[in-house]
């Protein structure tokens, strides 16, 4: 048994990133556009599960939008 630990955990630089910036860029656009929108619905008098369910259609209508805009 080595003692030593995996290459990984040494810190050497060798572990690849959990998500690539361009898709953490358009979910972090996406989340701010289903925030805002549930916020205005809730500013507007919609109900909480109302302004919920509008921020996050609003999400999912930005992520398919900032894919296509954003480039690879």
């Amino acid at each position: 048994m080595s003692s030593e630990p995996p290459s990984a955990v040494k810190g050497d630089g060798a572990a690849k990133p959990l998500v690539d910036l361009r898709s953490a860029v358009v979910m972090l656009f996406a989340a701010l556009i289903g925030l805002a929108a549930g916020v205005l619905a809730f500013l507007a008098a919609a109900p909480p599960p109302q302004a919920v369910l509008v921020g996050g259609g609003a999400f999912g209508g930005a992520v398919l939008f900032f894919n296509r805009v954003i480039g690879r």
